[in-house]
């Protein structure tokens, strides 16, 4: 694959726990929605063109939101976990991370995961 910014279209994938957006009082969806704006900003990109997915944002209620989900990461050139305690134990957030490996593998790239270390996580710590 050539250069990301190469492409006529980019969709990244925005990885988070529910349960630390709501206790954060929306922050990551604002910071998913910061980044999207200002990568978009940065690469002269139009709505259309460039996209950071996020399933609050993109899945209907009553949707099968699995296939969303799937179907986003099939899409996504890059993806940005949030990287919490919560998301750690989170087997959603561990589906979508799994997920995407195989999709950066199909890429034949080992550069597009951009994790966002949002609160410390001690297992992750060298010592």
């Amino acid at each position: 694959m050539s250069q990301l910014a190469d492409l006529p279209e980019l969709i990244g994938f925005f990885s988070y726990s529910r349960e630390d957006d709501e206790d954060a009082h929306g922050s990551l969806s604002a910071l998913r929605d910061r980044i999207n704006r200002e990568l978009r900003s940065r690469l002269g990109r139009t709505r259309t063109e460039f996209r950071l997915w996020q399933d609050k944002a993109a899945i209907a209620h009553g949707t099968l939101w699995e296939d969303e989900i799937k179907s986003a990461i099939e899409q996504s050139v890059f993806f940005i976990p949030i990287v919490t305690p919560s998301t750690l134990r989170s087997k959603h957030c561990k589906f979508e991370f799994d997920m995407f490996l195989a999709r950066e593998n199909e890429l034949g790239r080992r550069d597009l995961i951009f994790p966002i270390l949002y609160i410390r996580v001690p297992q992750l710590e060298d010592d």
